[in-house]
């Protein structure tokens, strides 16, 4: 969860990168099933950004069109060839 765009995210509204992601999901209609036996993730989880945060969560739908999944995927083949 490196990504600049969602680290600014992140922090304009004061939660992790996570918590943005989670927030963006359901922000598009889908149901989000998250895993954690810490309490206190489990709480940060379930804040609900409101809707007068500085962060528009459309401005992450770049990180989702095939264009850039392609250029993932480019980034992590040339990462892995670097460790073997």
């Amino acid at each position: 969860m490196g990504n600049e765009l969602l680290l600014k995210a992140a922090e304009d509204c004061s939660c992790t990168a996570a918590n943005v992601l989670i927030n963006y999901v359901l922000s598009k209609g889908c149901g989000v099933i998250v895993k954690s036996e810490n309490k206190l993730r489990m709480e940060g989880n379930m804040k609900l950004l409101s809707n007068n945060n500085p962060f528009s969560f459309s401005a992450l739908d770049v990180l989702t069109t095939e264009e850039e999944l392609e250029n993932r995927r480019i980034r992590e083949e040339a990462t892995k060839n670097q460790h073997t």
